[in-house]
């Protein structure tokens, strides 16, 4: 039987700079597996770097706030909008 796996994390943080400032030292470290992109469901901006274990973080802020009162379901056939893009330039769908 195969063993469930923790695919990665994800940390909000506050604000656009903050994101910009930790992808300039991922990339300084040759840490970022998957760059810049934007979700479609939460609208969160990020990117995913790499832990020294081998996880794999999402770093990125801006999502939508949801109301539960008024929110409606909806049906996203894509995880990103735009970017998420590997290394070799492949679009990433998560």
């Amino acid at each position: 039987m195969d063993s469930l796996k923790l695919q990665h994390i994800m940390l909000e943080v506050e604000d656009l700079d903050m994101v910009g400032s930790a992808l300039d030292r991922a990339q300084a470290a040759d840490v970022v597996p998957i760059g810049l992109g934007r979700h479609g469901n939460d609208e969160m901006l990020s990117f995913h770097t790499t832990a020294p274990s081998g996880l794999l973080i999402e770093y990125g802020c801006g999502d939508k706030t949801i109301d539960n009162s008024t929110h409606k379901i909806s049906i996203y056939t894509s995880g990103t909008t735009w970017g998420h893009r590997s290394l070799s330039g492949e679009a990433i769908d998560h």
